[in-house]
């Protein structure tokens, strides 16, 4: 069977013969698109490796494949339409070329579309190559005997502040040595160095705070027996900083694998400390925090940081929309791959809060995080 096509200026004589693979009667249909359309998949690109954990948890990144509508085929008959068809076409950031050797004269040149927004602009990139999916820590690790052992001495005075170095250096040591060990691709120091409540440690050396008596110690441990404090002045951080930078650079140090650097968030800091006549309320000791831990990220982003987490507890008296704005005070500005790691408090096997993230989403979204951490 023969058939005159007319493309353009020129007639093309074009023949056509069943196969005999074909279907009897074969379909004559002919899909005429009525214009160039793209089409986008989602699908995971076939990364092997890739630079760093926030790359394996991206928004999948579609491909694009442009189509150019056929020149006029006479007598065609109209296919099934496009799901394109009849919409109006979003042009892309730049118009395509025309005039191309694919526009034939008197014919309308082809239209490029572009569907889906373009993708999150990345922050720093590990410098080395981690699996897809990488195996990391929430932060802390478990502690041996002789930690807790070397504690109770500590709070003895029979510790000298080179005995508590060394002791922490081992601590740290033996951590580092269990995640290698297990294969663990992004690690921390274990945390070791916070003792009793996570920020003790720190409120040690923070000025502007004294300590609240403790009113119960006898009968089982609960969390009324932690230390707490009031603010008699302006909170301030000795010229060191809080010391986390310090503490990274001992864990950078003494691996080759890749790291995560962890800090408290504003809530946790201010969680234990009364406002007094200095402050209005709880939530202003925690945006005073905010502005202590933005600084402490900034020098560990300085120092090498490429993962940085914010670690706070689900507490019912604040809000998911809060919890995130205070967590983008103290990150503001801050250019690493940032965690947001939220729990329920577990000092001894106890949670503090109840389990459930009920209350805090969706508002808890609107925390600038690459990631959440969540138990």
């Amino acid at each position: 069977m023969n058939r005159w096509i007319r493309s353009g200026w020129r007639s093309v004589r074009a023949r056509w013969s069943p196969s005999s693979r074909a279907p009897v009667p074969q379909s004559s249909t002919i899909s005429v698109p009525s214009a160039a359309r793209t089409s986008m998949h989602d699908v995971l690109p076939p990364y092997r490796a890739v630079l760093d954990p926030g790359a394996a948890m991206d928004p999948r990144v579609p491909q694009k494949r442009t189509f150019t509508a056929p020149h006029h085929i006479p007598n065609a008959r109209p296919g099934p339409r496009s799901p394109l068809e009849g919409q109006a076409p979003r042009p892309a950031t730049s118009p395509a070329p025309t005039g191309g050797a694919r526009d034939a004269p008197g014919s309308a040149p082809a239209i490029r579309l572009e569907c889906g927004a373009a993708p999150k602009p990345r922050r720093r990139r590990f410098a080395m190559t981690l699996p897809l999916i990488p195996t990391a820590v929430v932060g802390s690790h478990g502690r041996p005997g002789w930690w807790f052992a070397g504690v109770k001495a500590i709070e003895r005075g029979e510790f000298g502040p080179a005995d508590l170095e060394e002791l922490l250096d081992d601590a740290a040591d033996t951590a580092i040595r269990d995640m290698e060990r297990a294969g663990i691709d992004i690690i921390t120091d274990g945390e070791v160095r916070r003792l009793d409540g996570y920020v003790d440690s720190y409120y040690a050396i923070i000025k502007g705070i004294e300590p609240i008596p403790v009113r119960r110690r006898a009968g089982p441990w609960g969390y009324d027996q932690q230390t707490r404090y009031e603010a008699v002045g302006r909170i301030e951080t000795p010229p060191g900083g809080l010391g986390i930078v310090k503490e990274f650079e001992y864990l950078r140090t003494h691996t080759t694998r890749a790291t995560k650097a962890t800090c408290a968030g504003p809530l946790t800091f201010g969680s234990r400390i009364h406002p007094g006549t200095t402050y209005r309320g709880v939530v202003d000791v925690a945006e005073r925090f905010a502005e202590v831990i933005n600084a402490e990220l900034r020098g560990l982003v300085a120092a090498g940081a490429r993962l940085i987490q914010i670690d706070e507890p689900a507490r019912g008296n604040v809000s998911g929309v809060e919890m995130a704005r205070l967590f983008n005070l103290a990150t503001a500005g801050v250019g690493a791959k940032l965690a947001f790691h939220v729990c329920f408090g577990n000092r001894f096997g106890r949670s503090r809060f109840a389990r459930t993230y009920e209350p805090y989403f969706p508002g808890l979204l609107e925390a600038r995080a690459d990631q959440f951490v969540l138990e």
